[in-house]
């Protein structure tokens, strides 16, 4: 039995019958080949994905330009205005900023120094301790009847996995 026996060619649909165990190459047949169908459709989306990402984003960056330049040609054309409307198009305002933390000199700072300076100023900073569970660990130790608070092992079936050469 070929691979393609085991699918209807004009309904995509796999042929229900009772097969036997001499089938079970052509079987593995038919999932490798189908398996590569499901590589190069995803390769295929990868690719065109890929091209529209790069296309949109060549025309997005553009518009965000020409924005940019036009703010600023409009920011230079009203002088000492703080607001300028047009009724149906808009408004132009400035408004206020506000100073923006920067923290390249806190990123470089080793986690020592960072905790003495939290710890200096406790009302600015918010200390958190991850709990990272080992979870290998926690499965051995569950699995073998030991009680670990929170914790339990959930028993599955294996699962038949099949893969093409």
């Amino acid at each position: 039995m070929e691979p393609q026996a085991l699918i209807d060619e004009l309904t995509g649909e796999i042929v229900e019958q009772d097969y036997t165990l001499e089938e079970l190459p052509a079987i593995g047949r038919t999932i490798r080949a189908l398996q590569q169908q499901v590589d190069e459709w995803q390769n295929y989306k990868r690719s065109e994905i890929e091209k529209i990402r790069a296309s949109t984003d060549f025309k997005i960056e553009r518009l965000h330009k020409q924005v940019e330049y036009l703010i600023g040609l409009a920011n230079h054309l009203m002088g000492d205005k703080k607001k300028i409307e047009y009724p149906g198009i808009g408004c132009f305002r400035r408004r206020k900023q506000l100073p923006t933390p920067i923290r390249e000199q806190w990123d470089a700072m080793s986690l020592d120094e960072q905790k003495a300076v939290a710890a200096n100023y406790p009302d600015l900073f918010t200390v958190v301790e991850e709990v990272k569970p080992e979870t290998v660990k926690i499965r051995g130790v569950v699995s073998a009847g030991q009680d670990v608070p929170g914790w339990s092992v959930e028993f599955r079936d294996d699962k038949l996995e099949f893969k093409g050469e």
